[in-house]
This record gives C-alpha cells, sequence and structure tokens, in this order.
C-alpha cells in the first residue's frame, strides 16, 4: 500500500467500516468483498468515496481509482485492503468494452439497419443501458468533451453526420449538435444515477500526449483526399469539410475521441486502406488502451498488398 493511499483510507477507515457493516453480507462465501472508487480532484490528492458494483461503472480515464475490501465475514472490522488498478491503468477498462464506445460507438448505433424503428433518444437510451450501464460513463465523458469544446455546432454536426453516414442537411435535422449532446449528457447522467445516486458529472481528462495526437493527425492527413472525395463527394450522403473539423477535433480537443470517429467515417464511407495503415491503426488503438475489435470489427477496407 503506497503512502498517499495509506493516508486516504486511515481518514476513511470509519466511514468504510459503516459502509461494509450496514451492506448486506455475501451469505456463500466465508469473506466479505466490497468495491468502491475513488475520485479525486487532482491527480495525488485524497478523494471522494463512491461504492460501486463492479467493473461496468469504472470511468475510461480521469482520476478514478478502484479498491476492493476484503475481510471474514463474521469480523465486520478487520478489513484488509488492496489497489485493484491504479490511476494509470484505468484507460485500460476500456478493453473490456469489446464493442466502439462514448459518442462514436453511438454513431454506429444510428447506423445500423434497426435504428430507423426507433426514435434518436430511444436509441440513446438503449446505448446507456448496454451492459448494465458498461457504456454510459464513456458516452457521458465524450458527449461533455465536444459540449464543452471550442468546436462550432456546425463543426459538431459535421462530424456526427459523417459517422453515421448520413447527408449533412441542416435544415433537416430534429437538433443541432450541442442540444443533442445535452440531451445525451441528460441521458447518461440518469442512467448512472440509477446505481450510483453520488455521481456528478467531472470536467473529461482528454488525452492530451503530443505523440498520440500527431499520430492521429498524421493518419487523417494521409487519407485527406481521398477523404473528402468520399463524404463531400457523396451522391446520396454527402458531408462538406469533414477533414477541416476531424483535424481541429484531434488537434483541440481530445485525438482520442478523433481517431474513433476518424475510423468511423472510414467505415461509413467504405474507404480502402493499406495494410500498413491498417497496423498503424491497431497499434494506435493499443496505445490508446481500446480492445482490438474497436479498431476494426471486420469493417474497415483493406487492400491486400497495396503498400
Amino acid at each position: 500500500m503506497d503512502a498517499g493511499f495509506a493516508k486516504w483510507y486511515a481518514s476513511h477507515r470509519s466511514e468504510l467500516e459503516t459502509w461494509m457493516k450496514n451492506t448486506p453480507k455475501d451469505s456463500e462465501s466465508p469473506l466479505h468483498l466490497k468495491s468502491f472508487r475513488i475520485q479525486r480532484d487532482t491527480p495525488g490528492s485524497l478523494g471522494t468515496l463512491y461504492p460501486t458494483t463492479g467493473v461496468a461503472h469504472a470511468r475510461p480515464a480521469g482520476n478514478w481509482v478502484s479498491i476492493t475490501l476484503k475481510g471474514p465475514s463474521t469480523s465486520p472490522g478487520t478489513w484488509s485492503t488492496r489497489r485493484t488498478r491504479s490511476e494509470s491503468d484505468l484507460v485500460m477498462d476500456r478493453k473490456d468494452i469489446w464493442i466502439d464506445f462514448g459518442f462514436s460507438g453511438l454513431t454506429k448505433w444510428f447506423g445500423s439497419p434497426w435504428a430507423g424503428e426507433y426514435t434518436p433518444l430511444e436509441i440513446v437510451v438503449m446505448a446507456a443501458d448496454w451492459e448494465e450501464s458498461a457504456y454510459a460513463p464513456t458516452l457521458l465523458d465524450d458527449a461533455v468533451t465536444l459540449l464543452q469544446s471550442p468546436l462550432l455546432t456546425r463543426e459538431i454536426d459535421i462530424l456526427w453526420c459523417a459517422a453515421v453516414g448520413m447527408r449533412f442537411a441542416p435544415d433537416e435535422r430534429w437538433v443541432d449538435g450541442r442540444d443533442w449532446l445535452g440531451q445525451i449528457v441528460d441521458v447518461c447522467e440518469e442512467r448512472i444515477r440509477r446505481d450510483e445516486s453520488r455521481f456528478d458529472v467531472l470536467p473529461p481528462a482528454p488525452v492530451c500526449d503530443p505523440e498520440l495526437r500527431d499520430a492521429v493527425l498524421a493518419e487523417v492527413r494521409t487519407l485527406a483526399p481521398g477523404l473528402e472525395r468520399a463524404t463531400a463527394g457523396h451522391p446520396y450522403r454527402s458531408v462538406p469539410e469533414v477533414v477541416p473539423a476531424l483535424e481541429r477535433l484531434v488537434t483541440e480537443v481530445d485525438p482520442d475521441l478523433g481517431f474513433r470517429l476518424f475510423l468511423r467515417v472510414l467505415k461509413a464511407y467504405v474507404i480502402y486502406i493499406t495494410e500498413v495503415q491498417h497496423l498503424r491503426y491497431r497499434e494506435l488503438g493499443e496505445r490508446f488502451g481500446y480492445n482490438e475489435f474497436v479498431v476494426d470489427e471486420g469493417t474497415l477496407q483493406v487492400m491486400p498488398h497495396a503498400d
């Protein structure tokens, strides 16, 4: 147990023991296992206790630490602790989500053949509820990131339409981009609070590694001419200015979200890539902590031996 966590635990031990005593015990196990999360305002600071039911509610990024307390169920005052994951490891929680997640993943839901059977808000509710709300924290983080970003509402609309694969027609949209993001935030907050009533929305902690930012930007620019032709020139699903919107998202907001939306646009418009590019995308996905199927679940179009 490191000194920082030991100090935190000492200051919260009474609260923890009270919580443990008042929580129903597992009658089938000789050990009483309970988990909680610490939310820290800044890395290394002391935090606030948030009970959790497991990895389904773990945030993919930000200052969260998950802890498991263990002790004999007959002696509720003798709990030991072990640190189950560190702040630097939390991005790996996304590997447990084996489909595209967050705002980029939501665009895939809207691109599904059955999407027309539901209202837009109903689809968001289904996404937020997926796998006992495993999806909701990532979707909330992305939506808040975009909502608080310097991107123009038009740019948000462009990114949404291009990732879904729908024609950009501002006069025909049911809601503008920022209003839409606000609705997504409301749905996710409501779903998360069903399990964590003390949950508060915090400013997201986007990935800001300059090397990752530059690597994603390079991939976008490598495909820029073909990307613009495929999106702006599509006969039925045309979307203008996709590359500038992606570049601004990557450089000024979040390269992680920018990379995932870039991949979604490639899939939505069936844009071919080389095997070398495909390998680079997989390597970037590893660096961002994605499950391998987030980068390619079989829908990226790879040209064999084209390098």
